[in-house]
């Protein structure tokens, strides 16, 4: 009755949930879904998401897009190394200015997620509006735009 697609490239690596019977609610995809119940059982995509053998590293960089988005207040942003490298993780206003670096520093390979709060660099609130949450590594770079509502 349901199908979950893997988030992968070309879906921007959104975990997602298809209903084969649109008539049972009227919607055939559920995107980003975090829990759901089938037959009285609650599902978790933490819970499947940490099956994953935590000794065999990813094959390749990637940052995924942060969840939620919009937030309010704290978002997650995963990312993923296939080996030991330096990270920089850094929240961006549009206009290019540093507001937060997350992460500066040399990080062990693996899956890993970090969490933005909503706050600027020196502890005050950011103020609603759209920021770039900018990766990089040596050989790896991608940026996404998050939303902060208020």
């Amino acid at each position: 009755e349901y199908a979950i697609l893997i988030g992968a490239e070309w879906n921007d690596y959104i975990m997602s949930v298809v209903d084969f019977y649109t008539e049972r609610d009227g919607v055939d995809t559920l995107v980003q879904v975090e829990e759901m119940e089938f037959n009285g059982v609650l599902y978790t995509i933490e819970g499947i998401l940490s099956s994953v053998d935590s000794g065999i590293l990813p094959s390749e960089f990637r940052m995924f897009p942060n969840y939620p988005n919009p937030f309010n207040p704290e978002t997650s942003i995963k990312f993923e190394l296939p080996k030991d490298t330096h990270v920089s993780l850094v929240i961006m206003d549009l206009l290019g200015r540093n507001i937060r670096t997350l992460v500066d520093g040399k990080i062990n390979g693996g899956y890993h997620q970090v969490n933005w709060d909503g706050t600027m660099a020196g502890g005050a609130p950011a103020p609603t509006g759209v920021y770039l949450i900018q990766f990089s590594t040596k050989n790896y770079k991608k940026t996404y735009k998050a939303l902060l509502i208020k």
